[in-house]
């Protein structure tokens, strides 16, 4: 999916509140022949007027207009609009697409979206997560975690006893199908039946396993740009697995992303010779896909009583 570097001024002297809601727009048409494009909204730097991307038909390059920076979530207004200070021009805005993933952990098993930072034109990583990150030679064996494909990978407690309650991705880790015994055990100190307290652990459906780099990582999508939302029309339902047709449906295999987040999602949870057939599930009744707190997730319909 060809993605188009976006040009943007910073423009100061506006003033606006971070409480003021944005405008709406329209999303441009896709040209033919483009496919399914990622496609930003246009704001200005108090985040008070958007415009559309001029997206050119030959290259599939999406192109905001003079003034306005690309955003795929919420709008961000610049320091200048709030408080005064005048950040230095940043010509160059980020890339038309889903940010950079950040690796943390001891294992470097866990993965984080990357965030923008207009004063110094450069994608950053979170505290607690680099580019680069290095595995403890100690704690970790790369090979618990060697990958060709997603379908090789499954996601599994990072500690000896499972957590009580729903796990977060600070909770999980992925590795081979084949190693999860093996982890277990070494997360045991080799003891196979360790006492540990008795609790429901819950489940999780937006922690996810991919390969990447040849090595297995749980990504958490309700963190990702893919997921974040401002109206419930931003956001979608589909079944966790890769292919649609023929996919488990109950509710703890339902995910929700947005439409536009789709490409990226397939991207992380497909194989790269993965082939679906055409049909569409029957979902169950009583759920829906909603905007809950700036994230699209699966709740229960008003009426259902759940």
């Amino acid at each position: 999916m060809k993605r188009g570097l976006l040009a943007f001024l910073v423009i100061a002297g506006c003033t606006c509140e971070l409480d003021d809601p944005p405008p709406s727009t329209d999303t441009p048409p896709i040209p033919p022949g483009c496919g399914r494009l990622a496609i930003p909204t246009c704001w200005d730097d108090c985040c008070s007027t958007s415009r559309s991307p001029f997206i050119d038909e030959s290259t599939c390059n999406a192109t905001c207009p003079s003034g306005t920076r690309p955003f795929f979530d919420a709008c961000t207004p610049a320091p200048a609009c709030t408080d005064g200070f005048f950040p230095p021009p940043c010509m160059e805005g980020p890339d038309a697409g889903p940010p950079p993933l950040c690796r943390g952990g001891e294992c470097c098993d866990t993965m984080f979206p990357a965030f923008f930072d207009a004063a110094t034109c450069r994608y950053t990583c979170g505290a607690g997560t680099s580019f680069s990150c290095t595995p403890d030679p100690v704690a970790c064996d790369d090979d618990l975690r060697a990958c060709t494909e997603t379908s090789d990978c499954v996601v599994t407690d990072n500690q000896c006893c499972h957590v009580c309650g729903d796990p977060s991705l600070e909770d999980r880790t992925a590795v081979h199908r084949e190693n999860v015994s093996e982890l277990r055990l070494r997360l045991c100190d080799g003891d196979p039946s360790p006492e540990c307290d008795s609790c429901e652990t819950g489940w999780n459906a937006s922690i996810i396993p991919t390969c990447q780099a040849s090595a297995c990582a749980a990504v958490d999508i309700s963190r990702l740009p893919m997921a974040a939302c401002t109206t419930n029309d931003d956001c979608m339902m589909r079944a966790r697995e890769c292919c649609e047709c023929g996919a488990r449906t109950e509710l703890d295999s339902l995910i929700a992303l947005r439409p536009d987040g789709l490409l990226d999602y397939l991207g992380l949870i497909c194989d790269t010779d993965a082939i679906c057939d055409d049909c569409v599930p029957t979902y169950p009744d009583g759920v829906e896909a909603a905007c809950v707190s700036g994230v699209c997730e699966v709740v229960f319909t008003p009426d259902s009583g759940g």
